[in-house]
């Protein structure tokens, strides 16, 4: 198991991960990104809320 922490999907709505969204003018970046992140973990298209209120599909990297 890796020394860094990570990100698992729970149920509960309470339960946040504070983060930061960034919006990506290549997309093919993420092959590069899923290398670096490794095969500890998968990453998932989530809906994420934003501090207004907002929702929007993001990718997130889940510890797998």
């Amino acid at each position: 198991m890796s020394a860094y922490t990570g990100v698992v999907l729970s149920g509960q709505p309470d339960e946040w991960v504070p983060g930061e969204l960034f919006e990506l003018e290549e997309p093919a970046i993420l092959v590069a990104l899923d290398e670096y992140e490794g095969s500890e973990y998968k990453r998932t298209l989530v809906t994420v809320a934003l501090d207004t209120g907002e929702e929007m599909e993001s990718w997130v990297y889940l510890l797998s």
